[in-house]
C-alpha cells in the first residue's frame, strides 16, 4: 500500500483478497457454469488450466455463497412495480443435499455424506412495459403441482405483487398451474409457450 504524506488516517483502506483483482469476472462466469451443473471438481480443474492454480473447494464454495446471497435477498425484496405479464416455468435438476452420515476419505478425513435428489426450481420472469425482462422470483419445490404453484404465487403476493394486475401468464403445459392461477391470479389468462410447443 502506498503511504500518503497527509490525511493518511482519513483514507478508507480496502483489502484485496487473493485472486480478487484479476479474477472477478472469471469467477462470476464460473459461478454461472456451476449453477448450470458443473461440479466443484470440474471448476477446480478448469481453473488450473486457466490460471495455473488450484482453488480449494472451500474457496469455490465461498464464491458461490457470495453469489447466492444477493439472489436470496432479491427473492425477499418488496415488489413495487405493477406487473401484467409473467413467464413461469419449472426447471428440473439434481441438488446435492447433506446427510447426517459421515465417511472417511482417502486421507483419513471425515466428510459429511451428500446425496443427489431430484428437485424442480419454480421460476418467474416479469415482462416490463418497455419489453425488457426482470427475474422476479424462484424457489425449490418437490414437484410442479397445484399446491407448489399456489405457494409460489402466495409468496409473490406477500412480497407486494398485486394479483389483480396480472393479465397474462406464459408457461408450458404443466397441469398444476391453471388451477393455481385461477385461485391466485383471477384476471390472468394462460398462454402456452411457443418454444415448449416446438
Amino acid at each position: 500500500m502506498p503511504k500518503l504524506r497527509r490525511r493518511n488516517q482519513e483514507r478508507e483502506w480496502q483489502i484485496l483478497h487473493r485472486y480478487q483483482r484479476g479474477l472477478g469476472n472469471l469467477l462470476n462466469w464460473l459461478c454461472g457454469i456451476y449453477v448450470m451443473g458443473l461440479s466443484l471438481r470440474d471448476l477446480q480443474e478448469a481453473l488450473y488450466f486457466l490460471i495455473g492454480h488450484v482453488l480449494s473447494r472451500t474457496a469455490v464454495n465461498q464464491v458461490t455463497l457470495q453469489v447466492q446471497q444477493p439472489l436470496n435477498t432479491h427473492c425477499l425484496a418488496p415488489i413495487g412495480k405493477t406487473l401484467q405479464v409473467l413467464i413461469v416455468d419449472g426447471v428440473w435438476g439434481e441438488i446435492q443435499y447433506t446427510r447426517d452420515e459421515f465417511k472417511e476419505d482417502r486421507l483419513g478425513h471425515l466428510r459429511q455424506c451428500r446425496q443427489a435428489e431430484e428437485r424442480v426450481v419454480l421460476a418467474a420472469l416479469a415482462v416490463l412495459e418497455d419489453g425488457s425482462y426482470e427475474r422476479l422470483h424462484d424457489e425449490i419445490a418437490m414437484e410442479e403441482g397445484e399446491i407448489q404453484w399456489s405457494q409460489f404465487f402466495e409468496h409473490l403476493v406477500k412480497r407486494g405483487f398485486n394479483p389483480n394486475s396480472g393479465q397474462l401468464v406464459v408457461s408450458d403445459g404443466t397441469l398444476g398451474l391453471p388451477k393455481a392461477m385461477h385461485k391466485h391470479l383471477p384476471n390472468a389468462q394462460q398462454q402456452r409457450c411457443i418454444t415448449h410447443k416446438v
